[in-house]
């Protein structure tokens, strides 16, 4: 668990570090239905999450390396996975990247852990089904790589903040590694941060500006 300090303490890293010079944007408009939508009921990312994880165990049940799902019936696949959602695309994209690591890495992920983390990025971004936000995750998660996945949240409250306003997913994760290396952001700290205060206070349709712990850096784009 991450404390109500590490929450402020990532937001002011992330807020504090913007170019100071940077030319004011127009004011955005909400994106979540380019991003997918969102809600501000935490219910429902929790059951969204619980669904993943029933997902997630009974594929592993059944299909542990990259051969067994690269050999397994699509069908099968798409069973297991349904209640994560779409499941069709998923186990269609589960199967290119089994492919890939048979084919291309012997069936091994050791790379993943090995290989410098944007030359595993660029690789894991190459695979079909695989954009900027999963091989993030991955790398994140998978070897604590210094990374902030951007997702809906994520990408609101930046945008918001004017850290990165007005920018598609893929800029606004050029800009947090940009503040990585020249300011010495963790973007470990940054993703639990953004994501917390999204989910809590910075909601998409009505955000609790009153009750937000970084107001007085705010420059709340897109906020009416």
């Amino acid at each position: 668990m991450h404390s109500h300090d590490d929450v402020i303490h990532g937001l002011r890293d992330v807020r504090e570090c913007r170019e100071p010079t940077r030319r004011r944007a127009q004011r955005r408009a909400t994106q979540d239905g380019a991003m997918g939508g969102d809600s501000d009921d935490s219910s429902f990312a929790e059951h969204c999450g619980e669904n993943r994880d029933r997902a997630y165990d009974a594929l592993v049940e059944d299909y542990e390396t990259p051969d067994e799902i690269l050999n397994a019936p699509e069908e099968r696949l798409r069973e297991l996975i349904a209640p994560a959602g779409l499941a069709n695309s998923k186990a269609s994209y589960l199967k290119n990247a089994a492919r890939h690591i048979v084919e291309r890495r012997d069936g091994s992920t050791d790379w993943i852990r090995k290989e410098p983390s944007e030359d595993v990025h660029e690789e894991l971004t190459s695979i079909k089904g695989i954009g900027h936000k999963t091989a993030d995750v991955i790398l994140l998660f998978a070897v604590d790589a210094d990374y902030c996945p951007v997702d809906t949240h994520v990408d609101r409250v930046t945008g918001r903040l004017g850290v990165a306003p007005d920018m598609s997913p893929a800029k606004t994760r050029e800009k947090l590694i940009e503040y990585r290396d020249e300011c010495g952001v963790d973007l470990r700290k940054a993703h639990v941060a953004l994501i917390a205060h999204g989910r809590a206070t910075c909601h998409a349709r009505s955000p609790e500006c009153g009750e937000c712990v970084v107001e007085d850096v705010c420059e709340k784009y897109g906020v009416n």
